[in-house]
């Protein structure tokens, strides 16, 4: 795909897309606007980008992701709504500064996954009532978050696994299955300031971890 180019609906939202886009090795594309369903792997497909924005998309159905990023940086995903997916939105492949905020996951197994990425943002994203997790970061270091509101999951809100020095504040994870966050026995070093998690199945949150620090809001 040529660099500098933009893809976007004249009228937002309505093109409905059956296929994948792909995009790779590129800098400074926009994809913005679309309906995606894909019957295999993902709907939106980004490899090795810089400068990369996804806004305003609409992606489901797709069997694996709905919008993969692996080896992407510098880049903004944004006001997408991602659903019926296994992976809602999902970093992979050493991605950094990538800018996650105000997308919205639900009925995916997954709503939003990070692994094996580095120094990446997630601020003002809705994951709910997803199968499993709503956000879950796995096998990366350094990430920050703010404001996302992780509920009605069917396990825990979010996740941290071989996890280390993550950074999230002002979280809202309730009425999740089992936990509102789970520190698994790899997660070290990361730090939750002002969660807001009640109503879960068995606790606020539950730490297998080493020097994790969590900050609990009270519940009404």
């Amino acid at each position: 795909m040529t660099n500098r180019l933009r893809l976007t609906v004249a009228h937002k939202n309505s093109v409905y897309l059956h296929g994948r886009i792909n995009v790779w090795q590129t800098t400074g594309v926009t994809i913005e606007g679309f309906h995606i369903e894909a019957e295999e792997w993902a709907g939106i497909d980004a490899y090795l980008n810089s400068d990369l924005t996804i806004k305003d998309n609409e992606v489901y159905n797709c069997p694996d992701m709905g919008i993969w990023l692996d080896g992407v940086s510098s880049s903004l995903v944004k006001d997408n709504k991602v659903h019926d997916n296994y992976y809602g939105i999902r970093l992979g492949g050493g991605c950094s500064a990538v800018y996650v905020k105000l997308n919205s996951a639900w009925d995916n197994v997954f709503g939003i996954y990070c692994s094996h990425s580095d120094n990446n943002g997630f601020k003002d994203n809705t994951c709910t009532s997803n199968d499993i997790c709503g956000m879950q970061v796995y096998a990366s270091n350094r990430n920050q978050g703010a404001d996302n509101t992780c509920n009605h999951n069917g396990e825990t809100g979010m996740d941290f696994n071989v996890a280390d020095r993550n950074t999230f504040k002002d979280t809202e994870a309730s009425a999740n299955g089992i936990c509102g966050v789970y520190f698994s026995t790899t997660a070290d070093n990361n730090t939750l300031t002002d969660l807001l998690a009640c109503d879960n199945g068995e606790a606020p949150f539950l730490d297998d971890g080493t020097g994790n620090t969590v900050s609990l809001e009270p519940c009404d």
